[in-house]
């Protein structure tokens, strides 16, 4: 009882300042299993950035914190009375890796962020899927095999989106829980992003580079940010999973799924990402 006080009055009192706060400078929209929590933290160690209230507020995504409006949203961001320049305070952010595939979320966040830099984690969709499906299982949220999850996804998600096109409000559960190849559909992801804002707001990452040259991936990201450089010594990872490999037939399938979806986000980057080739 006296922690959930101390909470409510924590909250209480950001609310009641949430006009002298400042943030986001920058978001991490995505995507979810793609080493968005690793990311965040190596960003809170350089001295110039410091955190929001929690790493993921879920604020554009969840539609019960959407509903509790922008000075909801602020109130997780640290006080700055008079909203001094950008040089004078550290930049502030947060990490929510849901963002980037809601079908509101670069609508709502050109509404409520219209400043704020984005940074986007891509790795290989085939291990995207199976992390993610590991991650439902462990939460006790995915009765299905894999294969069969799978299969079932786009049922799953065509009720989730017919429900959302009638009623913004609706909690798409299906698509947050169940969307394992969707998710893995990024160029289509970024599109939807780039028709809302200008291509230099995102800083896209190929997540298995940060894993082979993090130090490399991170100069880029500072320097996104207008940040100083900064080595770090330490490049643990952070909020990863334990399971079995997937088999290499299976494997061949889904990356089989996944290839002309590649090309495309290939063509949208420039480049292609290596993934399954």
């Amino acid at each position: 009882m006296a922690h959930r006080l101390v909470h409510r009055a924590g909250m209480l009192g950001r609310l009641a300042t949430a006009w002298g706060r400042s943030g986001p400078d920058f978001l991490i929209i995505g995507a979810q299993k793609c080493g968005t929590t690793s990311l965040y933290n190596y960003l809170l160690r350089h001295p110039n950035v410091a955190p929001a209230s929690k790493r993921s507020i879920r604020f554009f995504d969840y539609e019960p914190n959407w509903a509790r409006g922008p000075v909801w949203y602020r109130s997780h961001f640290p006080f700055t009375p008079g909203r001094r320049p950008l040089t004078g305070r550290p930049l502030v952010g947060e990490s929510t890796p849901a963002y980037l595939f809601h079908p509101l979320g670069g609508e709502r966040v050109q509404k409520v962020a219209p400043h704020a830099r984005l940074i986007v984690l891509l790795r290989n969709p085939v291990d995207r899927a199976y992390s993610h499906y590991h991650h439902m299982r462990r939460r006790g949220r995915e009765p299905l095999g894999f294969e069969e999850a799978l299969a079932r996804e786009p049922e799953r998600l065509a009720t989730d989106r017919e429900r959302l096109s009638a009623d913004p409000g609706h909690d798409p559960v299906h698509l947050r829980w169940h969307s394992y190849l969707a998710r893995g559909h990024y160029a289509e992801q970024l599109q939807a992003w780039l028709s809302r804002m200008d291509r230099s707001r995102l800083h896209i990452i190929v997540t298995e580079e940060l894993a082979e040259d993090p130090a490399e991936v991170m100069a880029g990201t500072h320097a996104f940010l207008a940040l100083p450089p900064l080595g770090l010594t330490d490049y643990s990872r952070f909020n990863t999973g334990a399971y079995e490999p997937l088999a290499p037939q299976v494997r061949e399938r889904v990356a089989a799924y996944f290839a002309p979806h590649n090309r495309r986000l290939a063509d949208l980057l420039g480049r292609h990402p290596g993934w399954d080739s």
